[in-house]
């Protein structure tokens, strides 16, 4: 609870210190994106979609320090021995990219963020052909859901297709909540 209540003061206290910060915030595009997901484990790799906003730059005097959130979505399932076990998250993320002013139209970055995760999962017994009849107290399901705080980092370019329109390549690796 208090990471919660951190990353909620954390902003309030970040405009308090820079004021010109929050003067250069806004709404600079929005677009989705889908996503190759890789998890630890035995679950095999999954395609994820999600929203993404840009909101400019962070400080008014470092242009290429950009800022934007995302709302993430995946989820999997697979089968070990007579279980089945499913997931799937959320993720709420604030990202702070640096773009590298390399000169030419693609602009390769750098970012770091923190996101706020909700995962739930879910195990079922599916039982076996020759205890199911005898074990039938062993057919249950258990599930819960979790909430917790991560962070991320980040590398790729920005490709421009035209005006007002662009192609982002990015690769993350997300630590904590469901990685």
């Amino acid at each position: 609870m208090r990471k919660l209540a951190l990353l909620s003061i954390l902003p309030l206290v970040c405009l308090m210190l820079f004021p010109s910060m929050g003067s250069a915030l806004g709404l600079e595009g929005i677009g989705g994106k889908v996503a190759l997901i890789m998890p630890d484990g035995p679950a095999d790799n999954n395609i994820g979609f999600g929203v993404i906003a840009e909101l400019g730059t962070i400080v008014p005097q470092i242009n290429q320090l950009k800022l934007e959130t995302s709302a993430d979505y995946w989820g999997n399932s697979y089968d070990v021995t007579y279980y089945k076990w499913s997931w799937s998250s959320i993720s709420l993320n604030g990202t702070a990219k640096y773009e590298i002013p390399i000169g030419g139209s693609i602009t390769p970055f750098v970012g770091a963020g923190l996101s706020f995760v909700i995962s739930r999962w879910k195990s079922e017994w599916k039982g076996d052909p020759i205890t199911s009849d005898i074990w039938g107290a062993l057919n249950t399901e258990n599930s819960d859901s979790d909430f917790d705080i991560g962070s991320h980092i980040c590398g790729g370019v920005n490709i421009p297709l035209g005006p007002g329109l662009k192609i982002i390549a990015e690769g993350r690796y997300a630590m904590g909540g469901t990685d």
